[in-house]
């Protein structure tokens, strides 16, 4: 297993063969899988789209422990849809969809990217999940994912997003200062964002925060509801 730099701030991977192992991401897949349970079990056949889905790590893991689900990973970068596929491959999960090319930029993912049943796009998904993006990211990744969680989310589903928030301007405790202050050293358009921000964001898509779930390491998963109309 060899250190490599990777495209994700402040953080590298080893590599396991094919599949790229983040760091921050074997750490908090656990608390991730248990906060997600719930809303992967509701039935027989949850269906999820991933937005940033990385090295795979995350969605594998899911994949592997609720079989009964149906996993769409992507992201915007290439190299990181072949570790996916070898976390695939290698878990032999049916599960887990081929992953495809997805840019924040509200649009749909192309027709002939999509397997399945999925390939016909008025096909939409019970949950959207994204994790640690945001703030390494710009603001327009931010309303680009919104607007593309509504598309992509059945009447009554979830839009899921996990990492560091700060909440009514108020940034806690100082490790997510110090950290939110690393960032904007390497781009002051990245940073920690505030939950009323994306709250309004949300809201314009009809999407409406329903819940706030405290999670270790000082992150937080907002759970919106697609249950309104876009403004």
């Amino acid at each position: 297993m060899s250190k490599i730099v990777t495209k994700h701030l402040l953080d590298t991977a080893a590599r396991q063969g094919g599949k790229l192992v983040f760091t921050a991401a074997a750490k908090n897949i656990v608390p991730i899988q248990n906060v997600l349970a719930p809303f992967l079990e509701a039935h027989d056949r949850v269906t999820l789209f991933e937005i940033g889905s990385g090295s795979g790590q995350h969605i594998a893991q899911l994949a592997t422990a609720f079989p009964k689900a149906i996993f769409q990973p992507s992201d915007v970068e290439p190299s990181y849809l072949e570790s996916i596929l070898a976390y695939k491959e290698d878990g032999k999960l049916d599960n887990l969809l081929k992953p495809i090319l997805f840019n924040c930029d509200g649009n749909r993912p192309a027709m002939s990217d999509m397997e399945g049943e999925f390939a016909d796009m008025s096909i939409t998904f019970d949950l959207v999940f994204c994790s640690n993006v945001i703030h390494i990211t710009p603001w327009s990744v931010c309303e680009g994912m919104v607007a593309s969680a509504s598309k992509l989310l059945r009447q009554g589903g979830n839009f899921l997003l996990y990492g560091p928030f700060a909440l009514d301007g108020v940034l806690e405790p100082e490790s997510n200062r110090t950290f939110d202050a690393r960032l904007k050293e390497k781009n002051p358009a990245y940073g920690v964002r505030d939950v009323r921000d994306v709250e309004k964001e949300a809201n314009k898509h009809g999407l409406e925060l329903s819940d706030i779930i405290q999670m270790p390491s000082n992150n937080k998963l907002l759970v919106f509801s697609r249950s309104g109309s876009e403004e």
